[in-house]
Parts: C-alpha cells; structure tokens; sequence
C-alpha cells in the first residue's frame, strides 16, 4: 500500500514539474494524459491486454496511466475519437467521482485521471 501510495504521489509531482517547467505545461499534460487515457482504451478493446498487461504487469507504475483503470474511466465518458483535446479534457475533468473511483485509488500505481486533471487545471491558476 505504502508503494503504491508513493507511486500516486510521485505521478503528482511529476504532473507539476512539467506544469511549471514547461510553457504552457499544465494544458499540454493535460492534453496528452486524456488522448494516452483513451489510446490505451482503446487497445484494451482491441484485446491487446492479453499481449501489454501480463508481459507489463511489473512496470505499470512507470506508464503515463493505468492501463487497467484506463478502460473503465473512459466507458463511464462513453468517450469516442473526435473529439478536440480541449473537449476531452474537459469531459475527463467534470466527470463525477463515484465511490468505486475512491476505492480504486487505494489499489492503483497512478491517480484517477478526473483528479489529475482538476489538480492540473489548479497549477494553471498559479
């Protein structure tokens, strides 16, 4: 659990030094943590976990996201291509937290892309 923990706070922190560090950061992170959020949705449908996930399964905490939690957060947007980057991130953002999502923070290696984004979008205010 402390890994874990200390995983997720790491992904935070990492979120920030590229915020501040690079121009304009908070919004182009943001950008790319939605698409690579539905990308790897997207080869979870395709049936690529059997290929990525067991092979992987050891280095999940250095992937940009969750590929476990990456399908279900997308299904809950019922999210699509075709979107623009700003849409995504902003449907990801508003998206109600529901207790499972809680429950789920305690077993994964990286936050919830909704409360990654909301603290992205707080760092933009700074």
């Amino acid at each position: 659990m402390f890994v874990l923990a200390f995983s997720r706070l790491r992904e935070y922190y990492a979120d920030e030094h590229a915020a501040f560090t690079i121009h304009d950061g908070s919004r182009k992170l943001s950008e790319a943590l939605a698409k690579t959020n539905i990308y790897m949705t997207k080869m979870i449908a395709r049936n690529l976990r059997a290929v990525l996930i067991p092979s992987q399964l050891a280095f999940r905490p250095l992937l940009i996201t969750d590929p476990e939690r990456a399908a279900s957060e997308a299904k809950q947007l019922q999210v699509l291509t075709g979107y623009p980057d700003y849409e995504l991130v902003e449907m990801l953002r508003r998206r109600k937290l529901k207790l499972s999502d809680k429950i789920m923070k305690i077993f994964s290696t990286h936050p919830n892309i909704t409360k990654r984004l909301r603290r992205l979008e707080q760092l933009k205010l700074r």
